[in-house]
């Protein structure tokens, strides 16, 4: 019982020193979470969107999060001036608007300059961990229906690829962290048992629900504080875009 507490104790804190250094690296990880909405479908005819005098079939909402989720704060001068962060609409859609609805301070001075009918240029000051802004973009199309509504394009100087992920209000880690706990519990009952150390009947059994419990408590703050793969939106961004 001891050598297998043991060889788990060592195999997670081995994990653990491997991540905290990891984490400690300073890099520049520009990062955008996006979320789609269909706003208007042309199904009552006596219900009318028009733009410019023409009437909308379909109208949708875009809200797209720019970010900055490295350590390594992101400069405009780590901007090429010919190469913005860029919302590009896809062949069968248009961008009708945009507007820069909310930031995490007003220091970053992040501003918007929609070209056309295709193209969003964004332009900031600096980016330090988790500052950002959202975008809210209207188009002329359902985005249900097209494979790909809007590109997103940023190039940083000496920062990692730009990462692009669907906003969603739960997150896979906290379904992930409950089927882990279940599954080390079954296989730590299941080894228990098979070795004889623990019987129906032993009252090791509550030691071991114990045991299971602050397994549990340091999975969960694996999860969500120290794991790298665990990607955290800021609260006023997540609460503007639920």
């Amino acid at each position: 019982m001891i050598n297998i507490f043991g060889v788990i104790g060592t195999l997670f804190f081995g994990i653990l020193s491997v991540i905290l250094f990891l984490r400690s690296q300073r890099v520049k990880k520009p990062m955008i979470f996006y979320k789609y909405m269909l706003l208007h479908a042309k199904k009552h005819p006596d219900v009318k969107i028009l733009y410019h005098g023409n009437d909308l079939e379909y109208l949708s909402r875009a809200l797209i999060f720019i970010c900055n989720k490295g350590k390594k704060e992101i400069r405009r001068t780590d901007i090429p001036n010919t190469h913005m962060p860029l919302i590009q609409a896809g062949d069968n859609i248009n961008i009708l608007s945009a507007s820069l609805i909310s930031f995490s301070d007003e220091s970053i001075n992040m501003k918007i300059d929609h070209k056309n009918n295709k193209q969003v240029y964004i332009d900031f000051e600096y980016l330090n961990y988790n500052d950002g802004g959202i975008i809210e973009v209207l188009l002329d199309g359902n985005t249900k229906n097209i494979k790909k509504p809007l590109d997103f394009n940023a190039t940083i100087i000496g920062a990692k690829k730009l990462k692009v992920k669907q906003f969603t209000s739960y997150n896979l880690s906290d379904v992930f962290s409950y089927i882990a706990w279940i599954f080390t519990m079954v296989c730590l009952l299941s080894y228990l048992f098979y070795k004889g150390i623990i019987s129906i009947e032993s009252d090791k059994i509550n030691y071991l629900y114990f045991i299971g419990s602050v397994l549990v408590i340091l999975f969960e703050f694996f999860i969500h504080r120290v794991s790298p793969f665990y990607i955290r939106v800021p609260k006023f961004a997540k609460k503007a875009m639920e």
